[in-house]
C-alpha cells in the first residue's frame, strides 16, 4: 500500500540503490519525510540533494507544508536540508530504550 501511495521512494541506477526516503504520514496542510538514506558509497555525489528536490518538489504539489525530524549530531542532513529550505522551529530528541 505504501508503495501503490507514493509514500517509499527510491532512486536507483544500474549501481543499486542512490536514494531512499519515506512519507510517514500525510494530512491536507502537511507531509512528513521520515527515513532519508543515500548508500555511504554514493554519498557527496548529489544523490540526496536531487532525490529530496524531487520528492519535496511532488509533495508540494499536494500539501502547502513539508516536515522532518533530524538527529542535531547529524550534521550532514542537517546541511542538506538548510540547502534544501528547510528551518529549524523546534528542538526535538529520540530516546531508545533496550
Amino acid at each position: 500500500d505504501r508503495i501503490l501511495r507514493g509514500d517509499e521512494l527510491l532512486w536507483t541506477d544500474d549501481q543499486g540503490l542512490c536514494f531512499k526516503c519515506n512519507v510517514s504520514s500525510r494530512t491536507p496542510e502537511v507531509a512528513q519525510i521520515e527515513g532519508v538514506y543515500t548508500p555511504p558509497a554514493r554519498r557527496r555525489q548529489g544523490f540526496a540533494a536531487r532525490g529530496l528536490s524531487e520528492v519535496c518538489r511532488r509533495l508540494l504539489d499536494d500539501v502547502p507544508c513539508l516536515s522532518l525530524y533530524v538527529n542535531d549530531f547529524n550534521h550532514g542532513a542537517i546541511r542538506l536540508y538548510e540547502r534544501q529550505g528547510y528551518e529549524r522551529i523546534s528542538e526535538y530528541q529520540s530516546i531508545f530504550f533496550a
